[in-house]
């Protein structure tokens, strides 16, 4: 029964907190104002630095692994093959949104 309680007890303190985040101040909510300060907040910055370096570190870890498995599993060849389970490819999406949708070249006549 206790158990019980509790997910009541969290569902109507997240409707509380909904609730509360959609009341305006000077015509924004004050979940808009939230939003603007992590944004624009400096530890924002820091996590970002963080993940950029977290995600530098695990490519290069996995590309070390890549290459260890495949010189060691790998064909006998002269030259090293890529065990294909272990062929980790990470890249980061780009945060920029497109300016303009991309136009098909055949309609440009």
């Amino acid at each position: 029964m206790a158990e019980v309680m509790f997910v009541i007890k969290s569902f109507f303190a997240a409707i509380l907190l909904t609730v509360v985040m959609q009341i305006k101040i000077s015509n924004v909510s004050m979940e808009a104002h939230l939003e603007h300060w992590i944004a624009t907040s400096s530890v924002g910055s820091y996590l970002q630095e963080v993940a950029t370096g977290a995600v530098k570190a695990v490519s290069t870890t996995s590309k070390t692994v890549s290459k260890f498995v495949s010189e060691k599993f790998g064909h006998s060849s002269g030259e090293p093959q890529k065990a294909s389970r272990f062929n980790f490819d990470f890249k980061r999406s780009s945060a920029k949104a497109p300016s303009e949708p991309a136009s098909d070249s055949s309609d440009e006549e």
